[in-house]
């Protein structure tokens, strides 16, 4: 009995792909179910044999793309959040079609340590429905994925491309995901932006609004906090006699207190200065552009943690006839055979091992039965 695995999530799960085909093949009765003579399964494993089987869903989104949207009173904190969080689906649905680019990058850390990051996106819309998107990061790894004809497509690093129905809509979450880098970031600093209306004027052949965003600079306020921050590393243990050396701290009592910390960071982050700005389409309010530039200061100890983000985003050719292409040399489906029940014969077989005695089950060797049939090991499909 072969085994077809449909879900996205499994065939990227990389080093952990067999496992997963495993389970699919003890829930489906592969291995045991040969053997057994007993159909019963439980009402877990039916429901995800269930969900497997359905086909995609349709996201019924004609309540929000239908929505009107006020594009001249985005100052108000409430309207500019709806368009901030407009998502892929409804994005595709208002434009049809277009092309989106997107470059950011961030960093985060205390003086000259931390961390880096650079994204860099490109998602192409067709007004069918299909898109591809394809996004590299500063370190050169790769995601690509493609949506066309109800067939989901992806591609992670240097690996195959692989196919799936997307039984649960993966796409849609991979696209929102992908555009929504603005949206994170908007989220830390709405509560101090400050939007002012620039006026009418283009973007890529169509009308728009623009507005300035500005974030003050309250960097003393994220210093001045820290200073009474008491949950930052634990103070140095004093040990009366010198030659020996403090007591670690116990990793679980580690893990508490760095997690206790993080869960404080959006309390405690203040904005440290910067501006952008954002123009929306005037006949869908979806945003065309999105410029901005901006520090944020987490007060959490002595030494503010340091977030830096330069972002800029935009849409071109919308409304203009895209071809998404279906990736060529893509695996259609991950397909795996049924392991052996009692792999030890097929070494006993070759004299690798000794035979070991059997009961008269149905793969036993006792008298008057018949001598098990090694089955095959399954094929490396990698390739």
């Amino acid at each position: 009995m072969a085994v077809r695995v449909s879900d996205p999530r499994q065939v990227v799960a990389g080093a952990g792909e067999a496992v997963v085909v495993v389970v699919v093949a003890l829930v489906c009765g592969g291995v045991w179910g040969s053997g057994s003579g007993c159909n019963c399964q439980r009402a877990e494993n039916i429901e995800a044999k269930e969900r497997l089987s359905k086909p995609q869903p349709k996201e019924d989104i004609s309540a929000r793309a239908t929505e009107k949207i006020d594009v001249d009173g985005l100052t108000d904190a409430q309207k500019m959040k709806r368009v901030c969080h407009m998502d892929g689906a409804e994005i595709a649905v208002r434009l049809g079609s277009f092309v989106w680019a997107s470059d950011g990058a961030l960093s985060f850390g205390r003086g000259d340590e931390g961390v880096r990051s650079s994204e860099k996106t490109r998602l192409v819309q067709s007004s069918s429905g299909d898109f591809s998107l394809d996004t590299v990061t500063g370190d050169g790894s790769e995601m690509k994925l493609a949506y066309i004809n109800d067939i989901f497509f992806l591609k992670n690093g240097n690996g195959h491309w692989r196919v799936s129905r997307d039984p649960a809509g993966e796409r849609n979450t991979f696209r929102t995901d992908a555009l929504a880098v603005w949206k994170s970031f908007y989220d830390l600093v709405q509560h101090s932006l400050v939007v002012e209306r620039t006026g009418a004027t283009t973007h890529a052949g169509r009308p728009v609004i623009g507005y300035s965003l500005k974030v003050p600079d309250e960097s003393a306020v994220a210093k001045s906090e820290g200073q009474g921050v008491v949950d930052g590393p634990p103070a140095p243990i004093e040990v009366p006699d010198a030659g020996l050396q403090p007591a670690p701290e116990d990793d679980d009592v580690r893990r508490k207190r760095i997690a206790e910390r993080v869960s404080q960071w959006s309390k405690r982050a203040r904005p440290a200065g910067g501006s952008g700005r954002i123009l929306v389409d005037e006949g869908t309010g979806v945003p065309l552009l999105v410029d901005f530039e901006g520090v944020m200061l987490v007060g959490d100890g002595k030494d503010p943690a340091r977030l830096t983000v330069k972002l800029h985003q935009a849409l071109s050719d919308i409304g203009k006839a895209q071809n998404v292409k279906a990736p060529e040399g893509a695996i259609d489906e991950i397909v795996r055979k049924k392991m052996p029940v009692m792999p030890r014969t097929i070494l006993e077989d070759a004299n690798v091992v000794p035979p070991l005695p059997r009961d008269a089950g149905p793969e036993g060797s006792a008298k008057g039965s018949k001598k098990a049939t090694p089955a095959a090991l399954p094929d490396d499909d990698d390739g």
